[in-house]
């Protein structure tokens, strides 16, 4: 019979924070809301000695990870984090405007970490997280008639440096109830402690 958080299903929330892979620490969480799908692939270089006619060793290296999430709101504050532009807001309530200024060039987009929260039968959890990421590409814009818009976000999921080949983390929870706020910084920080050290 399966364990608790060995089946799971919908993602139900994720969070991203901007990380300094110099001091190894999270700015504050924002909230990716309205999570569609999230698929997490490892990365593998691949290789195999082929003698005598036949392949006699082969070779498997996990090198890193990529995320694909699909979401239906561009909240401000996390895609900000993810493409590192920031969102201006003005006026006053009711009568108020965001703008985002997209530019190309320069540093290009900054390093992440990502924590995702997917159900589980029997009410547990199951938690993945990734350290040390980096978006791909910034939200498509497409919208159908009569269709709500959705965009895609696909991650590289990197070793942490030099000194730690450590690149993801995966933890199971038997009960909702003690999955932690990881909208909290020290709780997003400390989910990726054991990692980064």
């Amino acid at each position: 019979m399966p364990d608790f958080g060995d089946i799971i299903f919908s993602g139900i929330k994720a969070y991203v924070a901007v990380y300094n892979p110099v001091l190894k620490i999270f700015d504050v969480p924002a909230l990716l809301e309205y999570m569609q799908d999230v698929t997490v692939e490892a990365i593998h270089d691949t290789d195999m000695i082929k003698a005598q006619g036949a392949n006699r060793e082969a070779l498997s290296v996990m090198i890193g990870a990529k995320i694909t999430v699909k979401e239906a709101s561009m909240r401000d504050d996390a895609v900000n984090v993810i493409s590192g532009e920031t969102a201006t807001q003005s006026g006053a309530s009711g009568d108020r405007t965001k703008t985002r200024i997209r530019s190309g060039g320069g540093e290009g987009t900054p390093y992440f970490g990502i924590i995702i929260i997917f159900a589980a039968t029997n009410s547990g959890r199951y938690v993945y997280g990734g350290a040390k990421c980096m978006c791909q590409n910034k939200p498509k814009l497409e919208v159908t008639q009569n269709t709500f818009r959705t965009g895609e976000f696909v991650m590289d999921v990197l070793a942490i440096d030099g000194d730690i080949d450590n690149i993801d983390k995966s933890k199971k929870y038997e009960d909702s109830s003690s999955v932690p706020d990881f909208s909290v910084q020290a709780n997003f920080q400390t989910y990726f402690d054991e990692i980064l050290n």
